[in-house]
């Protein structure tokens, strides 16, 4: 399931960014996903340490529940937020 989330990521990477910019922003989408990954594996391993696995469990169902109450928020806002602009001619 991850690997059609990834070609979709990409695919739709392509559709908002002008054609002479779509490897910088690959990379770019890459680089942060890399280090956003692994900024959270080193977060979870320091909670983990000084607060346990429990505390650890009800703050990643904390973020969740608040990541979910957001996602309607974002749905209504981003259509205004982010205007898209006709396709360039030879795409």
């Amino acid at each position: 399931m991850l690997r059609l989330f990834i070609a979709n990521l990409f695919a739709s990477l392509c559709d908002v960014v002008r054609r002479h910019n779509f490897s910088f922003a690959t990379g770019l989408l890459n680089m942060v996903g890399g280090l956003g990954g692994g900024v959270a594996i080193l977060l979870a391993g320091i909670m983990n340490r000084h607060r346990g696995i429990d505390d650890l469990m009800q703050w990643s169902a904390a973020a969740s529940v608040l990541a979910a109450l957001c996602l309607p928020a974002g749905v209504r806002i981003g259509p205004f937020a982010f205007r898209r602009t006709a396709p360039e001619s030879g795409r």
